[in-house]
């Protein structure tokens, strides 16, 4: 589907939000920025309509410590600190954490948000994220899975699984491209590393965002949970 979220600014609000989030994108972003491929600069549909799912069930998030992996803008994490998270880490890849740093200072949330980069795999990043906390409740995803080759993707099921305390859940929030084919690899190591998902149509719409455009990927998108063991071992 194409991109059609063109104002560089962003209001989110939900009755259960005691205040909106405001954040910045860049809507044309493309390779030229910060050296990265772009897409981590521009607000996807998704990651709206993920926000608004996340609001509608606020026990998922509420005093979990919350891992979001490939966090773009930041929106989905800043969403889960004014839900009550308890605390929020909010990671990408380093050329891309400045703008998520941006909104975080726009949000102004009162819960424990950070900042850190975490490329997939890197154990040096995956050692200074565990440091201290020594895991987390929930590890988050949206939009992360798409056109990457099959090493990037067994990364990211790796990195999730590295992050994840025993009993914890990992969220990927994923939309229907042409990519599936290239995409099952995944899928394909997030099952073997989890057991099978649960899945949670995300059937909501970022219409309201879209200048004269309609959100017509509704049918496409897909939140999948996997499981952690309680008595797994890290």
């Amino acid at each position: 589907m194409a991109h059609f979220i063109t104002a560089p600014t962003i209001r989110f609000e939900h009755a259960a939000l005691s205040a909106p989030i405001e954040l910045e994108h860049l809507p044309d972003a493309g390779p030229e920025v910060m050296d990265a491929d772009g897409t981590f600069a521009r607000l996807w549909p998704t990651a709206l309509v993920l926000s608004n799912w996340l609001c509608e069930h606020p026990e998922v998030v509420a005093g979990k410590r919350v891992v979001e992996l490939g966090s773009g803008t930041g929106v989905v994490g800043l969403v889960c600190a004014a839900l009550g998270a308890a605390s929020v880490t909010l990671t990408d890849m380093p050329d891309a954490l400045e703008l998520i740093r941006r909104n975080a200072a726009l949000s102004r949330q009162k819960g424990a948000v950070t900042v850190a980069p975490c490329t997939w795999g890197d154990a040096d990043h995956l050692a200074d994220l565990l440091r201290g906390g020594g895991g987390f409740d929930i590890v988050l995803c949206c939009e992360v899975v798409y056109q990457q080759s099959a090493d990037v993707l067994t990364a990211l099921a790796a990195t999730q699984r590295a992050l994840a305390l025993p009993g914890a859940k990992v969220l990927l929030a994923y939309e229907f491209r042409c990519a599936i084919v290239e995409d099952l690899a995944y899928f394909d190591a997030a099952t073997e590393l989890f057991g099978d998902s649960t899945s949670h149509a995300l059937t909501g719409s970022a219409t309201a965002f879209m200048h004269n455009h309609i959100d017509d990927g509704g049918d496409d998108r897909w939140l999948y949970v996997y499981a952690v063991p309680a008595a797994a071992a890290m």
